[in-house]
């Protein structure tokens, strides 16, 4: 529990001391973000609820991340921001599917099915990522666009601005588990609520930040 409280000070410091001028560090954040999620999706943490991966703390942090950047540079900046997080999705699977693919030294087969064995299932997580981020990404889009100004640092803002992210969360779940873990029908629906209502808890908590920095 030590660790999951860390990550999320560390990015509620880093929202923290973002600047006006912020969103090439914001942008950098989010992908920082996507790096993480992607080099702890298979470290397991108890989340009391159940059992899911630590990815689920840094991802939690995307929409609050998208929500500020929408709020203090509007729709072009979020756009934006979305697409460089597409190319980081493509780029991720791409270099994953060249080192499946990419035909291996002579005389090496027993390391190159080694590698075939621990990357395979990546390219599979990686693939997800990019459609769930996609989906999820362009939905909360759509939403932000109904978000009004006066709404900022108001109770029924945060009520909406959590309704949003609990939409974000819950279609980057959907798609993400029922097709990782599309062989496992039994216990996909465990694995989608403890992954969507971690992931929301982060982003509820990080909720505040957003508000407080677009009115600073």
């Amino acid at each position: 529990m030590i660790n999951v409280v860390l990550i999320i000070l560390i990015i509620a410091l880093a929202i923290f001391l973002t600047n006006r001028r912020g969103l090439c560090f914001l942008q950098f954040l989010l992908v920082l973000v996507l790096v993480m999620v992607i080099m702890t999706a298979q470290k397991l943490f108890d989340y009391q609820i159940g059992i899911s991966n630590n990815a689920n703390v840094f991802y939690g942090a995307v929409p609050v991340i998208l929500g500020l950047i929408y709020l203090r540079f509007g729709r072009k900046g979020l756009f934006e921001t979305i697409w460089l997080g597409l190319v980081y999705e493509i780029l991720w699977t791409f270099a994953l599917y060249l080192s499946i693919h990419t035909p291996s030294v002579a005389g090496n087969e027993t390391v190159s099915q080694a590698y075939l064995t621990v990357f395979s299932p990546s390219f599979l997580v990686a693939f997800a990522s990019f459609g769930a981020f996609t989906l999820s990404s362009f939905v909360f889009l759509a939403l932000m666009e109904q978000f009004k100004k006066e709404w900022i640092g108001t109770l029924q803002g945060f009520f909406v601005f959590a309704l949003f992210i609990l939409i974000f969360q819950a279609v980057d779940s959907f798609f993400f588990f029922t097709l990782v873990f599309r062989q496992n029908v039994i216990g996909v629906w465990q694995i989608i609520l403890i992954g969507f209502l971690s992931k929301s808890v982060v982003g509820i908590i990080l909720e505040p930040l957003v508000f407080a920095k677009v009115k600073t």
